[in-house]
Formats: structure tokens, sequence, C-alpha cells
């Protein structure tokens, strides 16, 4: 699915601005701090809740304002909606006009994913970024994926926390084996699915 329509509010430069998009290719010009990167935000802040360029979102809204708002509409069928306000009191989302459960949910709207200058860190740095990377694709592909992610990642905050204060921290060790393969299986698919397109791209290189 892609972004059909864009309407922003009081977001950092930004005012008051529409936008309707072409399902192609769509390129934003203007002269610097026109707020060309003020959009990219707007419509990554609607695929997840937050900003690519900041983990406080507060720092996003106009100066002087007390909100801001996003508001989108994707070209699906039937279409789907979706808003975000970001206030001091924190950031909450609706979709298809009723409260979002987390900010999760606006992923299943609207996936995004932003390619800024920090990209080459997915080589430079550790395995870490490059699972992060590999996960979130994982998310949109694999239905089940999260739920395991979080129950291994719960399970190893657990086992964590008991080799810390000296308790038996192998009572966590069949849940950490049964959703660690789990997550495994399910990179391992996603990564079958590209296997022709990255055995094209890799003879080009």
């Amino acid at each position: 699915m892609a972004l059909a329509e864009l309407r922003i509010a009081n977001l950092r430069c930004i005012e008051a601005a529409e936008l309707e998009f072409s399902p192609e290719l769509n390129l934003i010009a203007g002269e610097n701090g026109a707020g060309k990167t003020s959009i990219l935000e707007a419509v990554f802040l609607l695929g997840r809740g937050r900003s690519f360029r900041t983990r406080n979102s507060e720092k996003l809204i106009r100066h002087g304002q007390h909100s801001l708002t996003v508001f989108g509409v994707t070209d699906a069928s039937p279409r789907a909606v979706a808003g975000v306000e970001v206030s001091r009191e924190g950031t909450r989302a609706r979709i298809d006009g009723k409260d979002a459960d987390s900010l999760l949910a606006l992923s299943g709207v609207l996936p995004v994913q932003s390619i800024d200058p920090d990209i080459h860190k997915l080589i430079d740095q550790g395995p870490e970024r490059r699972r992060r990377w590999l996960d979130w694709l994982v998310f949109h592909v694999e239905p089940t994926f999260m739920l395991h992610w979080a129950r291994y990642q719960r399970a190893l905050k657990q086992r964590n926390a008991a080799l810390k204060a000296g308790g038996n921290a192998s009572v966590w060790d069949l849940a950490l084996v049964e959703h660690g393969l789990a997550i495994t299986e399910a990179r391992r698919a996603a990564l079958s699915r590209l296997d022709n397109y990255l055995q094209a791209l890799f003879g080009r290189f």
C-alpha cells in the first residue's frame, strides 16, 4: 500500500500542509529550510509513531504550539485512515476512527523505512543493528513474528534478572529456545523470498 493523502499541522516549520501523492514516484523539492525533511518526518511519524531524527517527539512540535497532528490516507482498498497527535502529554494514534492499542499498530497501516546518512552504520556497526533492520522486514511478512519476538525478549529479561539476583535462571531456557528458534525460522523464511532478487543484485556487482 502507499500513502495517498497527507495533512500536517504544527510540525517543525510547517504550520499547515495538505499533500496528495502518486502511487508511483514522488519527488519533494524546495529551498533549504522549506520543510522537505519535515514532510518525510511526518510520513515516518504516521508509520512508526516517532521521528527518524529524534527520539524526543516533543521536539517536532512547532514553536509556540501545544501539539502537532499528522493525518494520512492510504490507497489500499478499502482505504485505511490513520492519525497521530504529539503533545506535551505524549503521543497517541487513531486508526480508522478508533484509538490504536499501541503505536506499533501504525506500521500495519503504513509500513515505512528511512534511508538516511546513517545508513552506513548497517555495515560499520555490529550485528545488532542489522538484525533490527531485518526484523522490521520480517515483522511485515511473518504474521506470528512479533508474538515470538516479544516473548523472547520477556524471557531474556527475566533470565538476566534471575542471574543478577542469584536465582534459578534455567527456568527461562525453554522459552528462550522455543521462541528463539521461531524467530530464526521467520528470518530465514523472509530472506528466502528475497533470494532471487539478491542473487541478481550480487551478479550486477
